[in-house]
């Protein structure tokens, strides 16, 4: 537990949806119509749809996962999202 303290917000929510994503079923993906991303801080923010996509561009796909060697998620969600500013 206490390795999430140094995660940034990006990370974290990058954790989270890989847990998310682990919890469907084979042939589902998670997409922008079944993903809602909610920050709970000094100020609540809900994320959804264009703001979610980033996020979701940066798993890779189950596809890919089995027909290409693992790249580690975290490089390639460094790659694909820009820091969110919250």
């Amino acid at each position: 537990m206490s390795e999430f303290m140094e995660y940034n917000l990006n990370e974290l929510v990058k954790h989270g949806l890989r847990a998310l994503q682990k919890t469907l079923l084979a042939e589902q993906d998670l997409t922008t119509k079944n993903v809602s991303i909610g920050i709970v801080g000094k100020d609540f923010t809900i994320y959804g749809d264009v703001d979610v996509s980033p996020f979701l561009e940066s798993l890779q796909e189950r596809p890919q996962r089995k027909a290409q060697p693992a790249q580690p998620a975290d490089e390639a969600a460094e790659k694909a999202v820009e820091p969110m500013e919250h």
